[in-house]
């Protein structure tokens, strides 16, 4: 039965991930006017917001998942040590699968296209998915699995969508951008947290 539904579990994330590639293609010339809006309102407070949002998103998410994987090997409590490798698993996914996703797509970023967005930055390289995206998605995804508490889930997936608009605040990303980074990781979450959890059936 346990592995029924990991096949199920698989067959549902690359349904995900079909999806998060298509939004890099089908949506493309839909979302590039609201990326222009939402850049067009701009001011110095918002600026700098927004700017310190994005720029410790990838190092919040990064640093909690190395203190994990840390932390795993002093533990001696075998679920916790789950729970802590699950969370350095996830990000480790996230973010090869971004990486990958980036160089094969090649999608231009919305900056570099239309003259009207004022580049804020950061954003260099491509632009499907958003990485920021990613690192704050499968974590806020991947912490919510591990430790179901609306304390923590409702402050981190706040958190989580503040980055993404950043990106489109900042003109360095299209509303698809981080809607695939959404999908991506939270399936990532979704995947380590099943595959540090799975156990397979005893053998008679």
């Amino acid at each position: 039965m346990r592995d029924i539904k990991y096949r199920k579990l698989i067959f549902i994330l690359l349904i995900i991930l079909i999806a998060a590639v298509l939004l890099s293609s089908v949506f493309y010339r839909y979302d590039s006017n609201m990326v222009i809006y939402i850049n067009s309102y701009r001011n110095p407070t918002m600026d700098w917001l927004f700017l310190t949002i994005t720029n410790i998103a990838g190092t919040i998410t990064y640093v909690v998942a190395t203190l994990a994987l840390l932390i795993s090997f002093i533990k001696r409590l075998k679920p916790i040590k789950i729970q802590l490798r699950a969370i350095a698993l996830a990000a480790a996914l996230s973010g090869l699968l971004a990486t990958a996703l980036k160089h094969v797509i090649h999608r231009v970023r919305p900056q570099d296209v239309y003259l009207t967005i004022h580049d804020l930055g950061p954003g260099g390289g491509w632009s499907f998915p958003s990485g920021h995206s990613c690192d704050a998605f499968v974590l806020a995804a991947i912490l919510s699995l591990v430790y179901p508490k609306k304390r923590l889930i409702i402050p981190v997936y706040c958190w989580a969508i503040a980055v993404g608009f950043s990106r489109m605040y900042l003109g360095v990303h299209y509303p698809s951008d981080i809607l695939g980074g959404v999908l991506i990781g939270s399936s990532m979450a979704l995947l380590a947290y099943y595959i540090c959890t799975y156990k397979r059936p005893k053998t008679t």
